[in-house]
């Protein structure tokens, strides 16, 4: 009865610091029943530890490093290597991956618990929702993905600059924090329209487009006097977004009069017609290099300080590794709104939580894309004289401009017998002709305007009409006629004001 429990249960051997060695005893039929017989030699099978880990792990396993190679690391790594790059070459800190420093960055990348902040969250796709590579869709998601990345490397930067002495109010410490905040606000910008890709609305007005650029940005802040002092030094920077475009410009800081200027020039092209473009001005105090010098005096400690080191160690301040993902230190100063209501307009308040902190000067020029054609036969009739010249014409609109020949085949390979350009309309819309200036039935008129060599009349007004076969055609007419004239007018694309008081030709 024994020998048949040995039987079914073989004999496994645990050491603590050894392999384990699994014994398997031989069969009954096997074995000699003269206890003098020598024994089968047993057979031991090396189990692989780091085998079972990773058929258990798999690819996880080399994303934790072990305790010995985190010891290994902090006992080797050299605090006095060399960081020192070049003046205001901000690429240079985001390229230090071949170092010691990222190196041991990189194994401790899994450990970060210190990136709270859902900003850094990385985007995360259902199988059910994958996009094809030429969506827009896609498109986000891979430029959340590059802006995460920056995001990384800047911090890396700002770490590395705050553990230097001589990084810590240079203008590598202000371009690395504006390369963060911009990364943020681009990343956030993205994961804004990919939230709205799936609710677009397909009947959106698909005949216009609109072009905006904005430049020559002159701030006025009034709350920055009290700042401007010897030992603090402000830089400024602004941002301009619109959908997931955000463009920035580079530091600058007050000049004499407190007024921020900055020359560069933002450019949004493919814009709706309820577009919103959001100018921000962000600001950083930095200690200059003086006051900095005596804050961060090392003097010896005493024996008090030494003992309360270790008691209040839960409290004393880390030590900012390289894998630590920061939150960026430029604050809004204010913003200002830009709609398409406001194209005309030159200066815009800065306003933050409701309270106005000052204006913007900008110079803002607009251009309208229309994709809208229309084709067919109209009357034209051209005042000469006080009389009406009436000629059947082939029109053709294409976009603000309304061209005509004399026969379709002609529009194919000679220029158009005469064109009317609706930029120059001086009436506020296109409708029915009276019949005290026209008799003829279902006639649109247009005036249009053009300069005048007379000193008194900088203007003349030239009146068109165009008469319809057909009331359906001439309605098609005139609704067409009037949505490009409110594009051109609502994108301040007009060349003349409305009813100007000039001589009629």
């Amino acid at each position: 009865m024994e020998e048949q429990e040995v039987e079914d249960s073989p004999n496994v051997t645990l050491t603590r610091d050894e392999p384990i060695i699994v014994v398997e005893s031989a069969p009954a039929s096997e074995k000699s029943s003269s206890d003098d017989d020598a024994e089968a030699p047993e057979e031991k099978a090396e189990y692989d530890v780091q085998q079972f880990l990773f058929d258990a792990l798999g690819g996880e396993l080399h994303n934790y490093p072990s305790n010995s190679e985190v010891q290994s690391d902090l006992h080797n790594y050299n605090y006095n290597d060399d960081f020192s790059i070049g003046t205001s070459n901000i690429s240079t800190l985001l390229s230090k991956s071949n170092s010691s420093y990222s190196h041991f960055s990189r194994k401790m990348r899994r450990c970060n618990t210190y990136a709270s902040s859902t900003m850094y969250d990385k985007v995360t796709i259902d199988d059910d929702s994958i996009h094809p590579e030429d969506s827009k869709a896609a498109q986000y998601i891979s430029e959340a993905a590059r802006q995460h990345h920056i995001i990384i490397q800047a911090s890396k930067a700002l770490n590395l600059c705050l553990s230097c002495k001589e990084f810590k109010a240079s203008t590598e410490y202000a371009e690395a924090e504006r390369i963060l905040l911009l990364a943020i606000e681009k990343r956030e910008a993205v994961l804004r329209e990919l939230k709205m890709v799936e609710y677009e609305d397909l009947t959106e007005d698909c005949y216009s487009v609109g072009h905006v650029k904005i430049g020559n940005l002159l701030f006025h802040p009034i709350r920055t006097g009290n700042l401007k002092t010897k030992l603090i030094t402000q830089c400024f920077f602004a941002i301009a977004s619109c959908g997931p475009h955000v463009l920035a410009t580079e530091i600058a800081k007050l000049d004499d009069q407190n007024r921020i200027n900055f020359n560069k020039c933002f450019m949004f092209d493919s814009l709706p017609s309820d577009f919103e473009i959001i100018i921000k001005l962000y600001y950083l105090n930095i200690l200059n290099a003086k006051r900095l010098a005596k804050t961060d005096t090392t003097m010896c400690p005493s024996p008090n300080h030494i003992l309360g080191f270790y008691k209040k160690s839960e409290t004393r301040s880390r030590r900012l590794y390289s894998y630590e993902r920061r939150e960026p230190s430029f604050n809004l100063y204010g913003a200002a709104k830009v709609v398409i209501s406001d194209l005309a307009q030159c200066t815009f308040n800065l306003t933050n939580c409701n309270e106005s902190l000052g204006s913007v000067d900008l110079q803002i020029t607009s251009s309208i894309e229309l994709s809208l054609t229309h084709k067919g036969f109209l009357t034209i009739g051209s005042e000469a004289g006080g009389l009406a010249v009436w000629n059947r014409r082939w029109c053709l609109l294409d976009g603000s401009v309304l061209k005509y020949w004399n026969y379709p085949q002609d529009s194919d390979f000679s220029e158009p017998v005469n064109t009317i350009d609706l930029s120059y309309c001086v009436i506020s819309s296109i409708s029915r002709a009276n019949r005290e200036l026209c008799a003829r039935p279902r006639t649109l008129v247009i005036e249009t305007g053009r300069p005048s060599n007379s000193d008194a009349t900088p203007y003349t007004i030239t009146r068109h009409y165009l008469s319809a076969d057909s009331v359906e055609e001439m309605e098609t007419w005139e609704r067409l006629l009037n949505y490009v004239l409110s594009s051109l007018r609502n994108w301040n694309c007009m060349n003349f004001q409305l009813n100007c008081k000039s001589e009629m030709f």
